[in-house]
């Protein structure tokens, strides 16, 4: 409590300066997404080991993930995923140095950019 930081835009930025504005704010964080690499229409979420990978698109999508298949009990690496497809994996927690670190301050984040 009380060591977190603020974020205050004094203005009406475009698109541009939205996606500038957010891009610092994420990167701020220290938040790293839960698989990396991920097509368009593709979203994962974990919950402990539990990796749920979701394919909302109308195409098969490759996907590369570190774990094993719930359903096989196979490894999963990089695989296909079925239009509408969802895959279920029990991964290993990742482990993240730089997120243990406090995060930039508001303004040296976007000064970085």
């Amino acid at each position: 409590f009380g060591r977190g930081h603020g974020w205050y835009v004094a203005t009406m930025p475009d698109a541009a300066g939205i996606d500038a504005v957010v891009a610092a704010v994420v990167a701020a964080s220290g938040v790293v997404p839960v698989v990396t690499g991920l097509p368009s229409g593709v979203e994962a979420a974990r919950r402990g080991s539990l990796t749920t990978v979701i394919n909302h698109g109308d195409e098969a999508a490759w996907i590369d993930v570190d774990g094993t298949d719930v359903e096989t009990g196979a490894r999963v690496g990089r695989r296909l995923l079925d239009p509408q497809g969802v895959l279920f994996a029990l991964s290993p927690s990742p482990v993240d140095e730089t997120a243990r670190e406090a995060p930039a301050a508001p303004a040296e984040a976007l000064a970085s950019r």
